[in-house]
C-alpha cells in the first residue's frame, strides 16, 4: 500500500509538472528554440561540471557565516549558497521524519539529499549524474532548490503532525534532543575553529542585530561568523522552546501553529535583510547624460561599450534599453550560436565566467567586427587611456564618458550588388572577418542565390543602388529600395527563424548573408520591403498554453463535482 501511495504521489507530481510546463509553453517554447540555436549547450558541454566545496553546507545553520555580497563577503558569490531554510524549519522537518517516517517522507528527504549531493559534487553520484544529458551543461549548484523544497515539504508535514497530536514520549525526547543538537552544533564548530572571541563580541552583536556593516580587513574573518552565530542562537533557541512547550502540552495547537509561522517568517526575514537592499530611485535610474543624449541622436545605429582599464564597462549591456538605444552587446546566456561565435572571433577576448558578448575590445580586428554590425560609436569610461585606432575619432568627451565615432560602420540597411558563395559557415566567417572585406559591394553567401550576380571578391562592382530605413522596431522593419540592377537588401540584424519578408506586398524569402545577417533579394526599380517577426514557436507556445489552461480548469471542475457527489447522496 505504501508503494502504491508513493507511486500515486510521484504520478501526481509528474502530471503537475506537465500541466505547469504546458501552461508556461508560451514562454518555454520560444526559449527552447533559442537554447537549441545557441552556442551555450556546446560550450558548457566542453567544460568540467562545477560544484561547491562542502564547507558551504554550514550555511544550513548559519546563513551569514560566509558574509553577504551587499556587506562583507568572506567568499565570492555567497548568494548562490542559499542553504538556509530557518532553524525551526529544520526542527519541524526532523519532526516529520521522527513522527511518521513513511515512504513518502523518506523519498522527499532522499530527494533533498540528492540536491545537496549534486551541489557539493559528492562522488560517485556527481560523476554519474553529470554524465547524463542536461546535467552536464547546467549549473548544478542551483539544485540546492531541491533541498530547500524538500525541507519545506517536510516542515509542513511536521507542523501538521504537531498541531494534530503530540507524538509518543520516546519520540518527543528524540525530537527535543535533535533540536537541541541543531542549536548547539554551531557553537561547537566555531569553538573548534577558533572563531569564539570575547573581544569581538560587541562588534559581532552590532552586526547581528544592529544591522551594522561588518568591518573589512582581517578582523572580518572573526566578526562575520560570530555575528552569524548571534543571529542563529536566539532564533533557534526560541524554536526549541516552542517545540518543548508543545510537546509537553503547555501550548495548544492553534497557538503553536501561529507562533511557529511567525517565528519562521521572522527568521527568514532576518536572513534576507541586506541581500537586496532598497535604494532610492535616483540611485537606481541613471540620468540621461550628455553621452547618452549623443548616442540617442545616432539611432538606429548601434553602439558598444569598451572594456575599461578598471571596473565595469560604461553602460553595461542591457541598460541601454532604458534609453531606447541599440547596444550591439548581448546581456547574458543563451546567445545565438553564430552571433556568439562571430563576437568571440572578432570583438571580445575570452574571459572566464563573463559572457563574451558583453565585452568589446579596442583593437582593429574588433572594430572591423563592430562595423559589420553597424556599430557607429564606442563608449569608454572617463579617464581611461585614449583609444588610437584608425577609423575612430572622438565625437563626445565629458565627465560621464568618452564616445568615439566609427567612420567605417555599415549603414543599418544597404544594397549589395553581387554575391560570393562559400562552402559553409566556417568559410563565411573567415571571409567576413578578413581585412579589406566590404559588405556594401559584395555579400558572402553559403549557397548561390538565384538572380544575384556572382563575382570574385576582389573584383566586386559598385553597390547596385540605395536603401533607407523608414521604420525600425523590435518586431517590424520597413525599408525603401532604389535598385539599378538586381541585388541583396542587407539588414545588419541577426538571421533568425520566424522573420518573414514581403517585397511590394508579395512574400519573399529571408536569406542569410555575411555569416549572420538578414537579406532580401530585390530586382531593379523602386521597392518597399517589410520584415516582420512572427515565429512558429510563439504560435505553438500560446496554443499549448491555452489548451493546457483549459484542461487544468476542466480537471479542477470535474474533481470538485466528484468530491461533492457523496455529500449530496447523504
Amino acid at each position: 500500500a505504501g508503494g502504491v501511495r508513493v507511486g500515486r504521489v510521484l504520478a501526481g507530481w509528474g502530471l503537475g509538472l506537465v500541466a505547469g510546463a504546458g501552461i508556461a509553453a508560451v514562454a518555454l517554447v520560444p526559449f527552447v528554440e533559442l537554447l537549441l540555436r545557441s552556442s551555450d549547450l556546446a560550450q558548457r558541454g566542453a567544460e568540467h561540471p562545477v560544484h561547491l566545496p562542502a564547507k558551504f553546507l554550514f550555511t544550513v545553520l548559519l546563513s551569514d557565516y560566509w558574509g553577504r555580497p551587499t556587506g562583507t563577503a568572506l567568499a565570492p558569490f555567497v548568494n548562490t549558497r542559499a542553504f538556509y531554510a530557518g532553524g525551526l524549519t529544520l526542527m519541524l522537518a526532523l519532526a516529520a521524519l521522527l513522527r511518521r517516517p513513511v515512504r513518502e517522507r523518506v523519498w522527499i528527504a532522499a530527494f533533498g539529499a540528492f540536491g545537496v549531493a549534486m551541489v557539493i559534487g559528492l562522488p560517485p553520484l556527481f560523476g554519474l549524474v553529470t554524465a547524463l544529458p542536461g546535467f552536464h551543461t547546467t549549473h548544478n549548484t542551483r539544485l540546492i532548490l531541491f533541498f530547500l523544497l524538500s525541507v519545506a515539504l517536510l516542515a509542513g508535514w511536521g507542523l501538521d503532525d504537531l498541531c494534530a497530536a503530540r507524538p509518543p514520549a520516546r519520540r518527543r525526547r528524540a525530537l527535543i534532543a535533535g533540536s537541541a543538537a541543531l542549536l548547539l552544533v554551531p557553537i561547537l564548530v566555531l569553538a573548534g575553529v577558533g572563531r569564539l572571541s570575547a573581544d569581538r563580541l560587541g562588534s559581532a552583536l552590532s552586526v547581528a542585530w544592529g544591522f551594522a556593516t561588518p568591518p573589512a580587513g582581517p578582523s572580518a574573518a572573526d566578526v562575520v561568523p560570530l555575528a552569524a552565530l548571534l543571529v542563529w542562537l536566539p532564533l533557534a533557541a526560541t524554536g526549541v522552546a516552542l517545540l518543548a512547550a508543545r510537546l509537553r502540552g503547555r501550548l495548544g495547537p492553534k497557538a503553536f501553529g501561529g507562533l511557529a509561522v511567525a517565528l519562521v517568517a521572522a527568521d527568514l526575514f532576518r536572513a534576507g535583510v541586506g541581500q537586496n537592499p532598497a535604494i532610492p530611485d535616483a540611485h537606481a535610474v541613471q540620468p540621461t547624460t550628455g553621452a547618452i543624449r549623443y548616442l540617442q541622436s545616432r539611432r538606429p545605429y548601434r553602439f558598444a561599450g569598451l572594456i575599461p582599464d578598471f571596473g565595469i564597462t560604461p553602460l553595461p549591456a542591457n541598460v541601454a534599453m532604458d534609453y531606447g538605444l541599440y547596444d550591439a552587446r548581448s546581456y547574458d546566456y543563451p546567445v545565438e550560436r553564430r552571433y556568439d561565435r562571430f563576437w568571440r572571433a572578432t570583438v571580445a577576448p575570452r574571459v572566464p565566467f563573463v559572457p563574451p558578448t558583453t565585452l568589446a575590445a579596442a583593437t582593429p580586428r574588433a572594430l572591423r567586427g563592430l562595423s559589420l554590425l553597424s556599430v557607429a560609436d564606442v563608449i569608454q569610461q572617463p579617464g581611461d587611456r585614449p583609444v588610437r585606432i584608425a577609423g575612430l575619432r572622438v565625437a563626445y568627451r565629458g565627465r560621464d564618458a568618452t564616445v568615439y565615432a566609427n567612420r567605417g560602420a555599415l549603414p543599418r540597411v544597404f544594397l549589395a550588388g553581387s554575391q560570393v558563395p562559400v562552402p559553409g559557415g566556417d568559410a563565411a566567417l573567415a571571409a567576413v572577418t578578413a581585412p579589406g572585406f566590404d559588405a556594401r559591394k559584395v555579400a558572402v553567401t553559403e549557397r548561390a542565390l538565384p538572380g544575384v550576380p556572382l563575382v570574385a571578391g576582389a573584383h566586386a562592382p559598385r553597390p547596385a543602388g540605395g536603401a533607407r530605413l523608414t521604420r525600425y522596431s523590435p518586431e517590424r522593419v520597413e525599408a525603401r529600395v532604389d535598385a539599378r540592377r538586381p541585388g541583396l537588401l542587407v539588414l545588419t540584424d541577426t538571421f533568425y527563424p520566424g522573420w518573414h519578408a514581403t517585397l511590394d506586398g508579395r512574400p519573399v524569402p529571408v536569406e542569410r548573408v555575411d555569416y549572420l545577417l538578414r537579406a532580401v533579394r530585390v530586382g531593379p526599380g523602386r521597392h518597399r520591403v517589410e520584415l516582420a517577426y512572427a515565429p512558429a514557436s510563439w504560435r505553438l507556445g500560446w496554443i499549448v498554453s491555452l489548451g493546457s489552461l483549459v484542461l487544468v480548469l476542466a480537471a479542477a471542475a470535474l474533481d470538485g463535482r466528484i468530491r461533492r457527489r457523496p455529500a449530496r447522496r447523504a
